[in-house]
């Protein structure tokens, strides 16, 4: 008889599927990817220095708002400085870019967002 113990765990992964398949019915898995929800999981990484939703509370550039974000990351993409924004703007493919702009010009500027520099009256 044939050892079939490398079947097993191939065989509970596609019942496993099929089960949330069943469970999550026939639409699962089939929402539509826009550039803006596309550019917001990419453009993670640039809250880090940027903020929150693209509103930095410190000396650096906010982009919310931005609409000429999609220019401004392509000079730094094919440009010949090597700084920090520049070397981000190099692990994006150019799509990408387009949907972190798109993302970044769909936030309002002024929408409000917890501020680290509002000051608490008494």
């Amino acid at each position: 008889m044939a050892d079939l113990r490398w079947f097993r765990p191939i065989a509970g992964t596609a019942l496993m599927a099929t089960g949330l398949l069943l469970v999550l019915g026939p639409d699962a898995g089939t929402a539509q990817v826009t550039p803006v929800s596309k550019g917001q999981a990419l453009a993670a990484q640039c809250a880090q220095c940027h903020g929150t939703d693209g509103r930095s509370v410190a000396d650096i550039d906010s982009l919310a708002g931005e609409d000429d974000l999609t220019g401004e990351m392509l000079e730094m993409k094919y440009g010949t400085d090597l700084g920090m924004m520049e070397l981000q703007a190099h692990g994006y493919t150019d799509a990408e870019i387009q949907a972190i702009a798109a993302y970044f010009a769909s936030i309002s500027e002024r929408a409000s967002s917890t501020s680290a520099t509002q000051e608490v009256q008494p």
